[in-house]
Formats: C-alpha cells, sequence, structure tokens
C-alpha cells in the first residue's frame, strides 16, 4: 500500500512539473507575440513608405542586389526574348526601423509586409513582358539594425539580341539590366552584392548549356537628367546544344548529298537520272525552308546551318546540270555524230588511263570495229563470185545481169530464152536487194559504233563529275567541321 501512494505521489509531483513547463512556455510565446505585434505598431507608428529610410534627406541610400538564375526556359530566336526564372534578392538599410532586442523580449528580426515598407523600385530595363513581374505576395524581413532583405521569385522576360551566325553552333550572350526607375544615384546607388550570379540552383538545360554569369555596375547618363542612373548588367552567356540540329538537318542533308553521288552512277539510258536530281533538289530545298523558321528574320549574317544548306542546294543544282549534260553526249549517238577527235582523246586515252579502264575501252571499241569490218566485207563478196547450176550448166550472176538479153549469153547447157531472161530479172532483183541489206548493215554497225562511242564518252565524263562532286562535298563538309565555333564547344 505504501509503495503504491508514494508511486501516485511522484506521478503528480511530475504532472504539476510538466503543468507549469507548459504554462511557462506559453506565457513566453504569448509575450513574445505581443511583444512582435507592439514593436511593429510602434516602427510604424509615423513611417512613411513613400520616404527614402534615411534620417538626413542628402544621404544616399545603398541598395545590394543579387539574382539567381534557377532556370533558363527558352530562348525564342525568332522573337530574340529570353525566358527564365531568377531568384531576386535585394537588401538595404532603413534607418527608421531600429530597436533593441532588450526592450522587445529579445526579438531581434521581424517580418513585413511589402506595402508597409519602403521598396526600391528596382526594375529591368530590359523588360519585354506585357505585365510587370507580380512580387506581391513576398514578404520582407527586417534585424534590429534596420537591415533589410526582400527575396522575390520571377518569371522573366527580357530581350535578347541573338546572333544566329554561327547557329546551330552559336553562343548567345543575353543580359538582365535592373536600374531603379524613379531615384537617380545620389538618391539611390545600385550595387551588385557579387562578382558574378548566383548559378548554384541552377536546372541543366536541354538546349542550352550556361557558359557563365558575369555581373558589371555602371552609371549611365541620359539626357533627362544632370546625375547618372545606377545600373547592374547580368550577362547571361550561353550556348547552344547541336546535337538535335545536326541529327534532324545536317544528318540528312549529308545522306541526300550521297544519294546525289549515286546519280552519277546511274546508266543514261535508264531514265531516271534527272528524276533523282530534282526530287533530293526538292528535299534540300525544304530543310532549308526548317531553317528559316527557326531563326531571326534578318538580312545581316546567314546562319551557319543556312549557308551549309544553301550550297548544298548549289551543289546538288549542278550535280543536276552536269546529268543532262551527260544525257546529252550520250544521246549524240543516236544521230550518227562522230566524237571529235579531242573528245576521243580526252576520253579513250586520258579518262580511261586516269580510271583504270583502258584496257577495257579498248576492248569494246576493237569489238565494234571488228564487227563493222566483218558487215564491210560481207558486203564485197556478197553475190560477186556466186554461180547458179541450171541443167548441169554453170551461169554467173556478173553475166547475166550484164547482158541485155537472153540471146547474148553463151550457155554451157542450151534452154530456152524465157528462162534466161526470167532468171536474169531475179538475179538483178536480188542483187539490188543484196546491195540495200549489205548497205543497211553498215549503217547499222556505223550506227551502233556511234552509239557505243558517246556511250562510253558519257560513262568517262560521268566518273569524272563524281570524283569533282565528291572532291567538293568532302571540301564543304571540312570548312564546316573545321570552323572557329565548333573548337569551343563544351
Amino acid at each position: 500500500m505504501d509503495g503504491r501512494r508514494d508511486q501516485r505521489l511522484q506521478e503528480g509531483r511530475m504532472f504539476k512539473v510538466f503543468l507549469l513547463l507548459f504554462l511557462y512556455t506559453s506565457h513566453s510565446v504569448v509575450s513574445a507575440s505581443i511583444a512582435e505585434f507592439y514593436l511593429k505598431k510602434n516602427l510604424t507608428a509615423i513611417y512613411d513608405p513613400t520616404n527614402r529610410p534615411v534620417l538626413d534627406h542628402n544621404r544616399t541610400v545603398r541598395v545590394e542586389l543579387d539574382v539567381a538564375l534557377q532556370q533558363l526556359i527558352s530562348l525564342e530566336e525568332k522573337l530574340q526574348v529570353l525566358f527564365t526564372n531568377c531568384w531576386i534578392r535585394l537588401s538595404w538599410t532603413d534607418e527608421h526601423l531600429r530597436w533593441k532586442p532588450g526592450d522587445w523580449s529579445g526579438i531581434d528580426a521581424t517580418a513585413f509586409n511589402k506595402h508597409a515598407l519602403w521598396v526600391p523600385d528596382i526594375q529591368i530595363v530590359n523588360y519585354a513582358a506585357e505585365r510587370p513581374i507580380d512580387n506581391e505576395h513576398f514578404i520582407a524581413t527586417v534585424d534590429y539594425n534596420g537591415q533589410v532583405k526582400w527575396l522575390y521569385q520571377a518569371i522573366v522576360k527580357s530581350t535578347c539580341n541573338v546572333n544566329v551566325q554561327y547557329f546551330p553552333y552559336d553562343t548567345q550572350n543575353c543580359h538582365l539590366e535592373f536600374s531603379s526607375w524613379s531615384y537617380l544615384t545620389p538618391q539611390l546607388d545600385l550595387w551588385n552584392a557579387t562578382v558574378s550570379g548566383d548559378t548554384s540552383v541552377f536546372v541543366r538545360n536541354g538546349e542550352w548549356h550556361l557558359l557563365d554569369m558575369p555581373v558589371k555596375r555602371e552609371e549611365v547618363y541620359t539626357n533627362c537628367c544632370a546625375d547618372p542612373w545606377s545600373i547592374v548588367t547580368y550577362n547571361i552567356v550561353i550556348q547552344r546544344r547541336p546535337l538535335y540540329y545536326v541529327y534532324n538537318l545536317m544528318v540528312p542533308c549529308v545522306c541526300l548529298l550521297g544519294t546525289a553521288m549515286t546519280g552519277f552512277l546511274l546508266p543514261p539510258e535508264s531514265g531516271e537520272k534527272l528524276s533523282l536530281g530534282v526530287t533530293i533538289l526538292l528535299s534540300l530545298t525544304v530543310f532549308l525552308l526548317l531553317v528559316a523558321e527557326i531563326t531571326p528574320t534578318q538580312s545581316e549574317v546567314i546562319p551557319l546551318l543556312g549557308q551549309f544548306f544553301g550550297i548544298s542546294i548549289m551543289l546538288q543544282t549542278f550535280s543536276t546540270a552536269m546529268n543532262v549534260v551527260v544525257i546529252n553526249v550520250h544521246c549524240r549517238g543516236g544521230h550518227n555524230i562522230d566524237v571529235p577527235p579531242w573528245l576521243r582523246v580526252f576520253a579513250f586515252v586520258f579518262l580511261a588511263r586516269v580510271f583504270c579502264t583502258y584496257s577495257k575501252v579498248r576492248r569494246q571499241l576493237k569489238y565494234v570495229q571488228d564487227k563493222q569490218d566483218t558487215v564491210l566485207i560481207h558486203g564485197k563478196n556478197s553475190l560477186a563470185e556466186e554461180d547458179i547450176d541450171s541443167n548441169h550448166g554453170l551461169i554467173t550472176v556478173n553475166e547475166i545481169a550484164n547482158h541485155d538479153s537472153p540471146s547474148k549469153v553463151k550457155p554451157r547447157q542450151t534452154s530456152s530464152s524465157r528462162y534466161h531472161s526470167t532468171l536474169a530479172s531475179i538475179l538483178r532483183t536480188v542483187r539490188h536487194l543484196d546491195e540495200k541489206i549489205s548497205n543497211r548493215l553498215k549503217e547499222i554497225e556505223k550506227h551502233a559504233m556511234h552509239e557505243t562511242e558517246w556511250r562510253i564518252v558519257a560513262v568517262l565524263i560521268d566518273r569524272l563529275l563524281l570524283v569533282l562532286f565528291v572532291l567538293v562535298v568532302a571540301t564543304v563538309l571540312c570548312l564546316f567541321l573545321l570552323s572557329p565555333p565548333y573548337n569551343t564547344m563544351p
């Protein structure tokens, strides 16, 4: 029984201790809240938010600015506008808001609404949005020395002079210019708190790489006033990540140029050389239109990517024109036009040796020449020595064809005059037809020889143009790949 009584007494004492601690803490909190309430009331009793926070009107209010770049949302090249998410930090000293913490329950800092204090009208000079920055809901903190800190977040839309000369390997330098809209430097002196912007909270961007964010302060004189304005400028230096444009624009263009090279390998008689060239030309034009849509409308410079597509279109135009020349050369053989001696030497000797096809060309020409010689020999011997056996007697074609009547012919065996007359007429007709066939065969072989020669000339010129096209394309690609912007990529 005594043990239980002691336990109850101990529990009662502990409860009283906790109750006293709770009452003391509650009283302290209530006292602090009441003290802070009266402190604010006392500080703002005769406070005017429209007056500068100095006791001497001739003194200057020094405002320090710090900007943290949290996110680079986008850069609209077409509109030349930069969207950023910034944390803006302002600090200054308000000489009207000072107190002794010992007189106010040890309170050394408190918070005020924006409209209850004097707040510097720091604006972004190159602000480009229609509505002002909404910072009404952010409060300011004040310590007992009068040091005021006001931090707020803003989605900033600012102008940016975009230089697309090396697009998509370009580096942009966009500015955020901060200055007071109403106070000159003698009234409000704006300074940067750090030598560079705060990028510790920056979120990595997929299109742009943040290189640096330096800051500078300057005093600018204008025509309106005798005193200068204090301007703090943050330079946001960003570099484009070109992988998207390389993969979606430049790689297809290079593939199209590679396909254009195969157009020189198509035989002219296929009829698809011009169709392929025109199709590739239209495709490159579509890509050039895509580049024009994403770059600013300006006439100062031509973007690097635009130059690449422009040169590619010119190369493809040259390729299509050369295909027309090759087809024209190939079709000359159908008109029985002899290959000029200079072109024969240039193609059959020089180009054939350069492309290691000299022996093959010689074999083809020799084969066609041998066929033509065979036809000529056959035409000379056709029916010239042929004899006809009639009634065991032989009569030559020349003998019968060269006599006007059968009576002048002395046959080896006698026959009727009508037989000889009919035979002579038939033989003359056969000889005439044989001459026509021989002449026609000669024309066909000559035509075939012309076609073969011009076809070989067209093929050799095609190979020459292919080599020139490959060299030009390789040179253009090397010039673009070795340009200065490529060497500065992160």
